[in-house]
């Protein structure tokens, strides 16, 4: 327990079942060099850690869980961690594609459970600079000399987007699924309280 950065925290299949919040979204950013954590969920890891609420995050990194994803042992714990979940929250960044996520949120909005979706990044927007495709790649787009890699990155890039938007049009006939806009710690925190209690 000491090398996990929140209290809160849970690991591992055991602790999955008493999952209150599942804290999913995007996870880790691959890089030429390895992976980077993706840190746009630590506030809201912050915020329910000082709650006391007990959560499940899937992005197991060394400096949050103390040790690395291993995925016969942290696949299995994240499926049961979504399923005992009474909320599930995910925070899309703007630095990867964010695929699997789209379908997890779906998938949960369907199911009828309580869902958080936090959008963060300008307008939500896939944003290319920084991105995982473009850090793995190297350079930037204008630096792409042959036209068709070119053009074909900029069409994944506008797809990303668009699945963002429509996913967004989507959720909006669900009432169990709230959505937030790059929220700050207050409104994060208000929304919590009301969703998840206490």
């Amino acid at each position: 327990m000491s090398n996990r950065k929140w209290e809160n925290l849970l690991v591992g299949k055991e602790e999955a079942k008493k999952t209150k919040v599942f804290s999913g979204g995007t996870c880790n950013i691959a890089t030429p060099n390895g992976m980077i954590r993706n840190t746009g969920r630590d506030l809201l890891n912050n915020v329910l850690n000082k709650m006391g609420t007990p959560f499940f995050d899937p992005q197991i990194h060394e400096d949050t869980h103390g040790r690395e994803y291993v995925y016969d042992l942290d696949g299995p714990a994240e499926q049961l961690a979504r399923e005992n979940a009474k909320v599930l929250i995910y925070e899309i960044a703007p630095y990867t594609l964010a695929t699997v996520t789209m379908l997890e949120i779906l998938q949960d909005a369907v199911s009828g459970k309580k869902v958080i979706v936090i959008l963060t990044g300008d307008k939500n927007d896939f944003n290319a600079k920084g991105s995982q495709m473009m850090n793995f790649i190297g350079v930037t787009i204008a630096e792409i000399d042959d036209l068709k890699a070119r053009q074909a990155l900029e069409q994944a890039i506008k797809t990303a987007n668009n699945a963002r938007k429509t996913l967004v049009d989507m959720l909006k006939k669900y009432t169990n699924v709230t959505i937030l806009t790059m929220p700050n710690i207050d409104d994060l925190t208000t929304v919590l309280k009301t969703v998840v209690g206490k």
